[in-house]
């Protein structure tokens, strides 16, 4: 059960969700600091473990707002709304969806290698 909740399925597509991102980066002997973090936008710093290697990456509702991903900001909120009219994550989580994405984008880019191996498994 949770391997299921640790996924999302997003358009047909099974994606880790970033929890489990967050915690394979971990596990894997990097870290993760938040910066910054309010309704607009969510800047964290990744550390690998085994280089040292740092990076520093953000997103913002702006960022969210050119990918599609809400529909508009209106009086200083996210209004993101489905094709029934219904409201969105985005909407009402927005700071959690921005950790999300940010988590998304550091794992990506710092080391994606902690999403292909879990510890014991060989690396790719």
């Amino acid at each position: 059960m949770e391997s299921l909740r640790s996924i999302d399925v997003i358009e047909g597509g099974a994606e880790p969700n970033a929890e489990l991102k967050a915690r394979l980066f971990r596990e894997a002997g990097h870290s993760i600091k938040v910066e910054a973090h309010d309704d607009e936008i969510c800047t964290i710093t990744g550390i690998r473990g085994d280089t040292g290697e740092t990076q520093t990456v953000s997103y913002s509702v702006q960022d969210a707002l050119r990918a599609g991903l809400i529909d508009k900001i209106e009086d200083g909120k996210v209004r993101a709304r489905s094709s029934k009219g219904y409201a969105l994550p985005w909407e009402h989580h927005t700071r959690d969806m921005l950790w999300a994405r940010a988590v998304t984008r550091l794992v990506r880019r710092l080391a994606p290698d902690a999403l292909a191996a879990r510890r014991g498994d060989p690396a790719p």
